[in-house]
């Protein structure tokens, strides 16, 4: 290959890279926090949570509670009192801005940040708890594959509007 050549090829690559690292940029300077946060059982809605606000929205039962939920050995607390009224995929139990969910595994302690504007999942029973090792989040989407639920964000630009 002639000098010439590799000029011009060292060149293209350069600027194709330019391009990319541009639109990687933009994308991120112009990238929005969900609004809300939907909790998801096998992929169907439980409810959702306003990041702005903290307002919720079920679409399933709710049993609001006085006092912290405790999760010990696979069982769940409140006051002291064994609660069993959760179903897999079914029901959500409410502290404050606390949310528990019968996962498939097990329960799953999920909680909203007001101060900063996230919800992570906060306590949950799986082989290698990665959940509740994901943190925070306001936008990247958080899941828990052994007890089928995720949390999703909904309110984001796409990459493809900027482009």
């Amino acid at each position: 290959m002639d000098k010439k050549q590799f000029i011009r090829d060292a060149l293209l690559v350069g600027i194709v890279v330019t391009v990319v690292v541009v639109i990687y940029i933009i994308s991120i300077i112009n990238r929005k926090p969900g609004e809300v946060a939907t909790i998801n059982y096998d992929n169907k809605p439980l409810f959702s949570v306003s990041l702005n606000d903290g307002k919720l929205n079920y679409n399933t039962k709710v049993y609001e509670v006085n006092a912290m939920p405790k999760i010990e050995e696979g069982k769940l607390y409140v006051n002291n009192v064994l609660f069993e009224k959760l179903e897999k995929g079914s029901g959500v139990l409410v502290y404050e801005n606390y949310y528990v969910i019968l996962g498939n595994v097990d329960y799953v302690m999920i909680e909203y940040n007001s101060k900063n504007k996230t919800i992570k999942v906060l306590e949950e029973t799986s082989p290698y708890n990665i959940c509740s090792t994901q943190g925070e989040s306001k936008g990247a989407p958080i899941v828990c594959l052994p007890n089928l639920v995720t949390i999703t964000f909904d309110g984001l630009k796409n990459v493809d509007e900027i482009i």
